[in-house]
């Protein structure tokens, strides 16, 4: 099954979707209010230096008091980047405490979890960002992912009816997706098909899978023979 790396988006041909997907990526982090310098400056230092001795992380805490929703979700970023998963998962769970509305906290807590192989939490984590996701452009592509990223836990959980409406609810959002911005040759979420496609064959319906798998824009490269072969 295809994991989510952004590299779904390897087919954009317009800059449309390539500004909604920076977009995606960097909104959390830019609308941050500003904090101590000096302690992002410590914290940046133990990041780039990839030392993950937690009591240089630890020690940089005591710099500053009431930390915000903001300062919770930028330090669970550092953390995220030094692998410490479990560190980052409590920092954005304190970043939802002060701020529960934020589909974005929701989105990168599920995400880890999903690292960490908790699937069901991390299901609860990318239903809740769903649930709190609104409709404008950015909201389009993270729905895109959620439902995507989604289906893959439950998947993982052998859940293949709840994947299957999850990919099939992605490839509907992709499709509008592209609609609004008027691309003249719109790429193909082939990651969805894909992974359909698996969910249908774990359920006997090769049939229903070889559909899917035949919509692939790369099905024909060497890595899926195995797949070409089964659908003759």
């Amino acid at each position: 099954m295809l994991k989510l790396d952004f590299h779904i988006f390897k087919h954009l041909t317009n800059n449309t979707m390539k500004k909604l997907l920076l977009l995606l990526l960097i909104v959390p982090m830019v609308s941050f209010g500003q904090i101590s310098n000096n302690y992002w400056e410590k914290l940046n230092e133990v990041n780039n230096s990839n030392n993950s001795n937690n009591s240089v992380l630890s020690a940089t805490k005591t710099e500053i008091s009431n930390l915000t929703a903001v300062d919770y979700f930028k330090r669970g970023m550092l953390k995220f980047n030094l692998k410490d998963y479990y560190g980052a998962i409590a920092d954005y769970t304190k970043a939802i405490e002060l701020n529960p509305d934020d589909s974005d906290l929701y989105k990168h807590r599920g995400s880890l979890k999903q690292i960490l192989k908790d699937y069901n939490g991390a299901i609860a984590d990318y239903t809740k960002a769903i649930e709190l996701n609104n409709e404008g452009a950015y909201e389009q592509v993270a729905s895109y992912l959620l439902h995507y990223e989604r289906g893959n836990s439950k998947n993982d959980l052998k859940d293949y009816y709840g994947a299957i409406a999850d990919y099939t609810k992605a490839i509907e959002v992709y499709s509008h997706i592209y609609v609004n911005a008027s691309l003249e040759y719109p790429p193909f979420p082939s990651d969805a098909y894909y992974n359909r496609g698996i969910s249908k064959e774990n359920l006997g319906d090769l049939n229903g899978a070889c559909k899917d798998w035949r919509k692939m824009k790369f099905l024909l490269e060497a890595q899926h023979l195995s797949i070409q072969k089964k659908c003759l």
